[in-house]
């Protein structure tokens, strides 16, 4: 093993046992599967009402909770006192919307105020129902609320014979926690919506009236280019300069293939000609530095062949998005991965005990002796998994003080030197001059090291290089790791420190999942790993992103932040 430094001088340096647990630790599983699923169904491309029918569909498909194929999502208006409905599943007979919010008018609004399950096994009769006819069975109506916040409510359907217990109600409030808190955090694509819908109407009135003033394309709140038949760029608005100019610079007389590339010109242009003009479209580019953009745009025709677009960069929104949908799944899976935790933990006492009482008791030392050593190898494997959940589920306070990050590093390395020796694997260190001290918990980042090296050396296998990398950023630089993770501050001063190695690497669909609780590509892996290290980063104000090709390598970007 080779450990170069482009600083410093080198320097070297059988049976199958059965599940244990018991009722209680069957129903936190199920409910930790049931947050993972509702989760799985609120991702993707798709339009938040197909995601919220999605659901829906998974929600009463549930066998544990015994419930008709029907259900219905209201979200609850507190200034109009309404509930509106926003998805359903198998049933097409409420009303939208529905002036049923007020307790005591109906068990939903009884939910709304007081913030608990209501449940009727027998026929009533539902306010925002058409024609108000009562119900041929019972139902649940379950507030969806987001820190103590009801956002609205879910209706679920019973046959007659349905029976409450302690499970399904508990079942119920978890699933309503989780939408809850899914509902509250596309408010923002709510917000971003109607944007682009105020741009739509914008192109509209511009592209009726004919007014391409100076006046006129300086007052809108968007971004706007106008082009002529050849896509050659005439007008455009300052806000559509300031939006532009980080990706092309200028855009005197310059194209929209200049601009956006020639596929993406020739998109825009072809969403322009359709009748009547959709508009609603999303653009990703990515610069030649790396940098990611990603704009809600619409385009229209003008009367005199010309080409109107409206624009408004989104990058950061999107980014902040996927982190809260991200930090959402890891909050809620982490009470669940605690709860199950404690559940294993007492029965593990027991069989230990059991184990040892064993050795006394068989017929033969030999016979003993296996006995007890098979046993007490499941428990000590199944407490080090107990160990990795406490970690992720209760993480330790970190004390932060300042720290310089090649202490740390030279601190981690005599616990993999062998290792790297073993599969001849070279450590290569480029540290940039006068890198400032960090505000970090050292002993909690010398285990976030050790965790990535432990994963490139089995990434790597056999013969590869591992890199650390560790800069200052530059003011710009920060800005555009702001757009991906808007957590980090911006006045303040920040150090990149990379791990990169030439391993097998992964596909994209593996790296996005990478930090995921419970995602692993091992096959004996637990996979809270990589939560650990992203929780313990944020923990002490840093962050970290992958990026990895299949075939080619890894690479894991921390940012953190100087002390």
């Amino acid at each position: 093993m080779k450990t170069v430094s482009r600083q410093h001088d080198a320097t070297t340096t059988s049976q199958r046992v059965t599940p244990l647990g018991d009722g209680t630790l069957r129903r936190r599983i199920v409910q930790l599967e049931t947050v993972n699923a509702i989760f799985h169904h609120s991702l993707g491309p798709a339009p938040f009402s197909q995601r919220l029918q999605r659901i829906l569909a998974y929600i009463v498909s549930l066998k544990e909770l015994d419930l008709m194929p029907r259900a219905a999502l209201f979200l609850a208006d507190h200034n109009d006192k309404r509930l509106s409905l926003v998805a359903r599943y198998g049933t097409d007979e409420y009303s939208q919307p529905c002036p049923a919010i007020t307790p005591g008018r109906c068990y939903c609004g009884t939910a709304i105020a007081t913030n608990t399950l209501q449940f009727t096994p027998a026929a009533v009769k539902c306010s925002h129902k058409k024609n108000e006819r009562p119900f041929a069975h019972g139902h649940y109506c379950l507030p969806l609320a987001h820190h103590g916040a009801v956002v609205g409510v879910l209706c679920l359907y019973t046959e007659p014979n349905h029976r409450q217990n302690p499970q399904i109600i508990a079942l119920l409030e978890v699933i309503g926690e989780t939408v809850g808190a899914i509902v509250e955090d596309q408010k923002p694509t709510g917000q971003h919506l109607g944007q682009t819908n105020n741009i739509g109407k914008s192109l509209i009135q511009l592209m009726e009236n004919g007014d391409f003033s100076d006046t006129t394309l300086q007052s809108l709140n968007h971004g706007i280019l106008i082009c002529d038949t050849h896509t050659v760029l005439r007008r455009y608005n300052h806000i559509a300069a300031s939006i532009i100019s980080s990706l092309c610079g200028h855009l005197e007389e310059k194209s929209l293939a200049d601009i956006f590339g020639p596929e993406n010109s020739f998109r825009i242009i072809s969403k322009a000609a359709n009748t009547p003009p959709a508009l609603d479209h999303e653009l990703h580019l990515v610069h030649d530095t790396g940098d990611e953009f990603i704009f809600h745009y619409a385009a229209v025709k003008g009367a005199g062949g010309e080409t109107i677009i409206g624009i408004t960069d989104v990058t950061e929104w999107k980014f902040m998005q996927k982190e809260l949908e991200k930090m959402n799944r890891l909050s809620t899976v982490a009470e669940i991965a605690s709860a199950v935790a404690h559940e294993v933990r007492n029965p593990l006492a027991g069989i230990k005990i059991m184990a040892q009482s064993i050795e006394e008791h068989t017929d033969t030392e030999e016979e003993r002796m296996e006995c007890a050593q098979r046993i007490i190898r499941q428990v000590d494997r199944l407490n080090e998994l107990l160990t990795d959940f406490f970690s992720y589920a209760r993480p330790v306070v970190p004390k932060k003080q300042p720290t310089r990050l090649d202490s740390i590093l030279a601190e981690t390395k005599p616990l993999i030197i062998n290792k790297l020796v073993k599969h001849k694997i070279s450590l290569i260190e480029d540290f940039q001059p006068g890198i400032p001290e960090v505000q970090v918990d050292a002993n909690q980042i010398q285990q976030v090291f050790l965790n990535l090296f432990l994963n490139a050396i089995d990434a790597i296998k056999q013969e590869g290089n591992i890199e650390i990398i560790a800069r200052v950023l530059s003011s710009a630089e920060v800005a555009a790791q702001r757009k991906r993770n808007p957590s980090i501050g911006a006045p303040k001063q920040h150090v990149l420190l990379m791990f990169k190695d030439n391993g097998a690497g992964m596909s994209r669909d593996v790296a996005a999942k990478v930090f995921e609780p419970f995602f692993t590509t091992k096959p004996n892996g637990a996979g809270l790993g990589m939560s650990i290290v992203y929780r313990t980063l944020a923990e002490n104000d840093a962050s970290i992103q992958v990026e990895s090709e299949k075939g080619v390598g890894t690479s894991y970007s921390i940012i953190f932040t100087a002390a």
